[in-house]
């Protein structure tokens, strides 16, 4: 008998290589399907990793995976806040998972972005997983031997990454250990574009309290105090040019900002306002 054409036998190969992809990539997308919501995704670069979660979680303890999809958040009112972390911290563990909870209680929208060494970040890696905070992770490899050196490449690093994802919110730089009024929160989504507030200070002994904050004159801040409010001293005062030409001057954490500061030069003829709940001033630098 003659043997069956070679073009047969290449149509048949043809046609179950087909079957085949189409088997993998049906079955693939079946099971992606049913990946719960808030799984994390890793993104790794030669300088930095970025954790974050896909969707913004409910306020609701039960939602189905349809309602988070269609669910809409409204970018305007998002509250961007920058957690810096320091190596060789034993309780900061403790304090990352206390500001985790007080986030939780936060309306949406809100992004919490986390910045550490990379060579500690498998902890808070888990940790923030178990989360039902909107977070990205961001870590690092350098090494440093100034603190204050590597919390100003943390904050450096989590500009950065605000201004390249153009991601448009207040942004707040928030210490672990700070205890937050979420109704503080919610008064910094009124921010135009500069915001500036009291901050306090407490002494791990409890003795000292130090106070500061911005020294307004109607809605513009003309100075920044410091003052001990455990002893006598005189308070020591900054005018704005001290502050421009020495910014650590100023407390990060009593000031919060538009982040379209850092991409878009028409975003500083926005008008300005002022919160009176808060008694934040606001003033452009």
């Amino acid at each position: 008998m003659d043997s069956p054409p070679q073009k047969s036998k290449s149509n048949l190969q043809n046609w179950v290589k087909a079957l085949l992809h189409f088997s993998i990539f049906f079955t693939t997308g079946f099971i992606v399907a049913f990946v719960p919501p808030g799984t994390t995704i890793s993104i790794l670069s030669n300088h930095f990793s970025i954790y974050y979660q896909m969707l913004y979680p409910s306020s609701k303890s039960e939602t189905s995976v349809s309602d988070l999809g269609s669910r809409k958040y409204d970018s305007s009112g998002l509250v961007i806040v920058i957690t810096t972390t320091r190596s060789g911290d034993k309780f900061e563990p403790i304090a990352l998972t206390r500001l985790a909870h007080s986030l939780a209680n936060v309306p949406p929208p809100l992004l919490w972005i986390v910045v550490e060494a990379q060579k500690k970040s498998k902890i808070t890696a888990e940790r923030l997983r178990g989360t039902k905070v909107m977070y990205r992770h961001l870590t690092y490899k350098d090494n440093f031997t100034s603190p204050g050196g590597e919390i100003d490449h943390q904050r450096n690093l989590a500009l950065r990454h605000i201004e390249l994802h153009r991601l448009a919110g207040i942004v707040h730089f928030a210490d672990a250990s700070v205890i937050y009024d979420l109704k503080f929160i919610e008064e910094m989504r009124k921010i135009k574009r500069f915001g500036v507030w009291p901050v306090a200070t407490v002494g791990l002994n409890r003795r000292k309290v130090i106070i500061e904050g911005p020294i307004c004159q109607e809605s513009k801040m003309v100075g920044w105090f410091s003052k001990d409010a455990s002893s006598r001293a005189n308070q020591a005062i900054a005018s704005l040019q001290d502050i421009r030409s020495n910014p650590t001057k100023i407390n990060v954490f009593g000031i919060g900002f538009d982040s379209t500061i850092l991409w878009d030069p028409s975003s500083s003829s926005r008008t300005k306002t002022t919160t009176n709940t808060t008694k934040v001033c606001q003033n452009e630098f």
